[in-house]
């Protein structure tokens, strides 16, 4: 049996199991099908987001819009700074190392050339 063989034989038993803990689950649950399952989780969370109340509604809302900004603020924070850095030399520190590591780089230099 060569590689590729293998590879097919394999794939289609991951499949088969995989086919199958589906059925199981749905079965123990008591659905038929995985789009009937799909629904009722849909309409209990329908249901539960219906049930909130309007004060609740806006509190999560407002959580949510705060995770998303703080979110967004992290992959903002790296590439200003990096700018700043390039922009003032000077000024990029030792948070980022940009400037430390100019330093090393011209020591070095200056040690290494044969004057």
């Amino acid at each position: 049996m060569d590689q590729e063989t293998l590879g097919k034989l394999l794939a289609r038993k991951k499949e088969q199991g995989r086919r199958a803990a589906s059925k199981s689950l749905l079965d123990e649950l008591g659905f038929t099908s995985k789009d009937e399952a799909a629904a009722w989780v849909k309409s209990q969370r329908y249901a539960q987001t219906a049930q909130l109340s309007d004060r609740e509604r806006r509190e999560r809302a407002a959580a949510e819009a705060d995770a998303r900004e703080a979110a967004a603020s992290v992959f903002c924070e790296v590439p200003q700074a990096a700018m700043q850095a390039a922009t003032f030399p000077g000024r990029a520190g030792p948070r980022y190392g940009l400037a430390s590591s100019r330093r090393r780089r011209r020591s070095h230099d200056r040690r290494a050339s044969p004057n």
